[in-house]
């Protein structure tokens, strides 16, 4: 009889004890089941690549330095030694005659950033080959607002012509463009298709495109190898080095007539109170921010490109005396402009350079043309395991949800268990 009283009296100490347990333990589950989907519904727009190797580096400081380790100009005359530069990779090559003449590991597959936007325009012009197709009109929505990076601004509900977007992609190396374009000439699969087929098709060997745009993702990679066999190509192309040698464009907004006329006005009265008229203007300038055609001698331009896991890239092409050039650089911490434009002006005065390679571009395409036509896919190699970081306009939310749910059920489930066992404690009190 004592001991059933001692154990009675032990079990009403403990069982509050226990019940306060299980308290605490369900509102932690429910807090952690809020803030799971409170980040769901916060997840952002971009998804972060996952981790790549090509994010590490083993290029060292190269060529002549200041004082504050800053890449500098060094002497270039006949016969000096090639310019170097802090970078992964570059080639330096006649466009001519295919002889390389300076280069750096130009068969590594690295990240592009906005160079590839080059293969993006000169894969896409085969859908708009007359000046009638690039008149045509594409509507924006949503998705070419979400795009990360560099913008023109496009607006969801306003319609631009192919050729103003083909202008902002290579010119101020536009995102949301290139990821219209792409959706223009047929949708993220049909557009990486055609730009993954003109890789293979031109002989780039070591090209994967997974953008549009050249926003880091797993599996894309080119090398200045092929950058070099690109330019070969676009350069070919007369409309695309009309748009990659203009200066500055005159960018049409996507308004109606209506909408410009009273935006005219809202613009012509800021102007004359002297306010800054903030209104979304019909016309904008579009700058070229490659810097090569107008402003180097002989300069017809082509593209730069930066992100902070791809780093610096360019590539350039100049003209002179009949001669012309090219310079590709891949992953450089140097800033690669100056440099790329003294690779070129060190390659036009070599009188008899020794060439430490060739490309014989006409090899190549005839090695291609042997493989037949290659049939469109559906998707990419490759592309279905991942989303193209430039179409990420929800992120992995799907993934997300899903985890989400599995979560909800989880905590239900321990919910309902601890529930149990509440009333159970609870009732044992009352006894």
């Amino acid at each position: 009889m004592l001991r059933n009283s001692l154990n009675h009296s032990r079990r009403r100490t403990l069982e509050p004890t226990r019940l306060r347990s299980a308290r605490v333990a369900l509102c932690l589950l429910l807090a952690l089941l809020l803030t799971a989907l409170g980040s769901l519904g916060s997840a952002p727009a971009q998804a972060v690549p996952k981790p790549d190797p090509q994010a590490t580096t083993s290029a060292k400081p190269e060529g002549k330095r200041d004082k504050q380790g800053m890449y500098v100009t060094p002497k270039i005359a006949d016969g000096s030694a090639a310019p170097r530069l802090w970078a992964e990779s570059w080639m330096v090559a006649s466009l001519d005659s295919g002889q390389v003449l300076s280069e750096k590991d130009p068969e590594k597959k690295l990240w592009p950033a906005s160079v590839l936007k080059l293969l993006t325009g000169l894969a896409l012009i085969d859908q708009f080959p007359t000046a009638a197709d690039r008149e045509k009109k594409y509507k924006a929505t949503r998705a070419e607002e979400n795009v990360d990076g560099t913008r023109v601004g496009l607006e969801a509900g306003h319609s631009y012509t192919i050729d103003s977007l083909f202008h902002a992609m290579l010119m101020m190396s536009a995102n949301d463009a290139a990821y219209a374009l792409g959706q223009a000439a047929g949708g993220q699969a049909k557009g990486l298709a055609l730009l993954n087929k003109k890789a293979r098709a031109i002989g780039m060997t070591g090209t994967t495109a997974k953008t549009f745009n050249g926003l880091d993702a797993k599996g894309q990679a080119m090398t200045c190898h092929d950058l070099v066999v690109l330019a070969k190509h676009f350069t070919q192309n007369k409309y695309l080095m009309q748009v990659a040698g203009t200066t500055n464009y005159k960018f049409d907004t996507g308004l109606d007539a209506k909408q410009k006329k009273a935006q005219a006005k809202k613009q012509a009265k800021a102007k004359k109170s002297g306010k800054t008229f903030t209104g979304t203007p019909a016309f904008m300038e579009v700058p070229n921010h490659t810097k090569i055609a107008g402003v180097v001698p002989g300069g017809l331009g082509l593209k730069n490109g930066y992100t902070i896991k791809a780093r610096g890239s360019f590539v350039a092409v100049v003209k002179r005396g009949g001669k012309t050039f090219v310079a590709a650089i891949l992953k450089a911490t140097d800033q690669p402009r100056q440099p790329a434009i003294d690779m070129l002006d060190w390659a036009f005065k070599q009188i008899s350079p020794t060439p430490v390679d060739t490309i014989d571009f006409e090899a190549i395409d005839q090695s291609v043309a042997k493989v037949g036509p290659i049939p469109t896919a559906r998707n990419p190699a490759g592309a279905a395991a991942e989303d193209p970081a430039d179409n990420r306009v929800f992120g992995d939310s799907a993934a997300l949800w899903g985890g989400g749910l599995m979560l909800v059920i989880v905590v239900l489930g321990i919910g309902f268990i601890l529930g149990k066992r509440m009333r159970r404690a609870s009732r044992t009190r009352r006894h």
